[in-house]
């Protein structure tokens, strides 16, 4: 049901910041990282492709070119979210989904995490009824807060400074928005 995936995918949004920031380069004095309190999902979830009126060979086809064509889409660092998402209908109650996202945002375990959380969610028979998820236990901005707590001694500075003397500046090339 996309309805029911479409929610569940909003509650997960709204549960987990890090699925509302975006990453501004080049707009500050100093490249920032913003959270916001929400998004518009519409700029992330494209419209439902129907592709059931397609033979099995031109369904596979089509995911294939739109695979393609979006590995090809860079993400900006505009501020705008670093994912998106493309549900398509193949067949009855049979869709396939495209999930793109920056790494910046998850790793391999982040993203199986959230897509076990977004199955649990479907699961649910209660599911179009549900408003809000419960917070977190902990998040990553707890995690920043500890690991800064960790950082600030002065034998946790001058260990990094010996580690890292000599090393050099590594500048990513970034894509800049048009």
């Amino acid at each position: 049901d996309p309805a029911a995936f479409f929610h569940a995918f909003e509650l997960l949004v709204r549960r987990h910041p890090v699925f509302r920031c975006g990453f501004h380069l080049y707009d500050f004095a100093e490249p920032m990282k913003v959270v916001r309190r929400s998004i518009r999902l519409e700029d992330c979830i494209a419209p439902v492709e129907d592709l059931s009126g397609l033979s099995v060979a031109e369904r596979r086809e089509r995911l294939d070119r739109y695979r393609a064509e979006d590995l090809a889409r860079r993400f900006t660092f505009d501020g705008a979210p670093l994912w998106r998402l493309q549900l398509f209908r193949l067949e009855g109650d049979l869709y396939a989904s495209v999930w793109t996202w920056h790494h910046a945002l998850l790793d391999g375990w982040s993203n199986i995490s959230f897509w076990v959380e977004l199955a649990e969610l479907c699961a649910r028979p209660d599911l179009l009824s549900v408003e809000e998820l419960p917070p977190l236990a902990s998040t990553y901005k707890d995690y920043v807060a500890v690991t800064l707590g960790r950082t600030s001694s002065a034998d946790t500075a001058a260990f990094w400074r010996r580690a890292l003397d000599g090393a050099g500046r590594n500048k990513l090339p970034f894509n800049r928005s048009a």
